[in-house]
C-alpha cells in the first residue's frame, strides 16, 4: 500500500510542477511574438538586400568550421558597424575560423562549456544582429532567415563536437566526451529553438526580465499551493479501505465488551 501512496504523491507533485510551469509561461507571455524593437531609420532597399545576402552567406558557409575565405567580412553591409555599434571580426578556434560578433557569447549560466562553444555562439549572435540590422532599416527578413540561422547554429554545434572528439586519442574516452558534448549541444540548440518559437520566429527582441521574474514567482506559488492540495488529496485517498474502516462506527456488542 505504501507503493500506491508513493506513486500517487509523485503524480501529485508532477501535476503541481506542470501547473507552476503553465502559470509561469502564461503570465510571462510564452508563445507571443515580440513586436519590433526599433523603428526604421532610413530608406532600406539596399540595406535590406545586403542583409539578406549576408544572412545567406552566414548560414550557407561550409559547416565544418574550416572556412579559408580570406575576406569573410565582404558580405557585411558597409553601414552595419554604424547601425549596430560594432564591426564583425574573424576569430579562430583550433584551426577553424568564423565571422562573429566579438562581444557575443553563449547566453547560458554554463557559458561556452568545457567544449568551448564560444565561437559558435558568437557566430549565431552575429546572425541575430544581422536580423536586427535589417529590421532597423525597415524590412525584417522574416521567419525563414531566423530559422536558417538557428539551423546553422545546430550544424556548427555538431561540427564542434566532432572536433572535440577528434582531439581525444583514447577511443573509450572519446565516446564519453562526444556523448557529453552532444548532450550539451542538444540543450543549447533546444533553448534557442524554444526561444525562437516563443518569439514567433521574428526579429530577436530585447526583453525585460522583470515580467518573467514576476511570472516565475506566481508560478512557484501556484506550484506550492497545488502541491499542498494534491498531496493532501493523494494522502487522504491512498488507502480507501482503511478510510472506510475508520468511518464505520463500532457495533453495540463491541461497545459492551469494551
Amino acid at each position: 500500500m505504501a507503493d500506491v501512496r508513493t506513486r500517487r504523491l509523485r503524480r501529485a507533485i508532477a501535476a503541481a510542477l506542470l501547473i507552476g510551469i503553465a502559470v509561469t509561461a502564461g503570465l510571462g507571455g510564452w508563445g507571443r511574438a515580440l513586436a519590433a524593437t526599433a523603428a526604421p531609420t532610413r530608406s532600406s532597399a539596399i540595406a535590406d538586400s545586403r542583409a539578406a545576402v549576408a544572412v545567406t552567406e552566414l548560414t550557407s558557409a561550409n559547416a565544418d568550421l574550416s572556412s579559408t575565405d580570406p575576406d569573410l567580412t565582404a558580405a557585411v553591409p558597409s553601414d552595419f558597424g554604424r547601425t549596430m555599434g560594432y564591426r564583425p571580426l574573424v576569430e579562430e578556434l583550433d584551426g577553424s575560423t568564423e565571422l562573429v560578433n566579438p562581444g557575443g557569447g553563449c547566453s547560458s549560466p554554463f557559458g561556452s562549456t568545457r567544449f568551448r562553444f564560444d565561437l559558435t555562439c558568437k557566430h549565431h549572435d552575429l546572425g541575430y544582429d544581422m536580423l536586427r540590422y535589417a529590421d532597423r532599416n525597415g524590412q525584417p527578413l522574416g521567419p525563414s532567415a531566423r530559422l536558417a540561422i538557428d539551423r546553422r547554429f545546430g550544424t556548427d554545434l555538431a561540427a564542434r563536437c566532432a572536433q572535440v572528439a577528434d582531439s581525444v586519442p583514447n577511443l573509450a574516452r572519446r565516446l564519453v566526451v562526444v556523448t557529453e558534448c552532444q548532450a550539451s549541444a542538444l540543450v543549447y540548440l533546444g533553448a534557442v529553438d524554444i526561444n525562437s518559437w516563443r518569439q514567433g520566429w521574428g526579429t530577436p527582441g530585447t526583453e525585460s526580465g522583470v515580467p518573467w521574474l514576476a511570472a516565475g514567482a506566481m508560478g512557484l506559488l501556484a506550484a506550492v499551493v497545488a502541491a499542498l492540495v494534491l498531496t493532501g488529496y493523494a494522502g487522504h485517498h491512498s488507502n480507501p479501505r482503511t478510510n472506510r474502516r475508520a468511518s464505520i462506527p463500532p457495533a453495540a456488542g463491541d461497545l459492551n465488551r469494551g
